[in-house]
């Protein structure tokens, strides 16, 4: 099961970056790892952490908060609940807080954050 949320973030990332027009090779560049890593994304071969689909939707062009809200809601495309991906209420919480934000204010959000998960 956890297996087609992962072909699901697949299918719209491989979708996302053929409607830019970016090679596997661009975007494996922009990510610093390989074009074959990012194939394995695309083909839901390759677990991505949240961290790296973040990364890969802002290279995309793609709102990353509405693609978890998306997933969570399953929107009739895969029975896999976004709890496979180990987000609770209280993060669904902080990503419904930040949708509006600009993405200046998304970075400046994301620094605090990071700041409070050191302590």
């Amino acid at each position: 099961m956890e297996g087609t949320l992962y072909i699901e973030i697949g299918r719209r990332l491989n979708a996302a970056r053929l409607e830019n027009g970016f090679t596997l090779e661009y975007v494996a560049r922009k990510l610093n790892v390989t074009a074959k890593t990012i194939r394995r994304y695309e083909d839901g071969d390759r677990k991505v952490t949240l961290g790296t689909l973040k990364d890969l939707c802002d290279i995309l062009g793609m709102d990353y908060y509405q693609l978890l809200k998306d997933l969570q809601g399953n929107g009739g495309r895969t029975p896999t609940p976004i709890k496979e991906v180990q987000l609770d209420p209280e993060t669904m919480a902080l990503i419904d807080a930040t949708k509006e934000l600009s993405p200046a204010d998304k970075e400046k959000a994301l620094e605090i954050v990071k700041l409070l998960a050191k302590k």
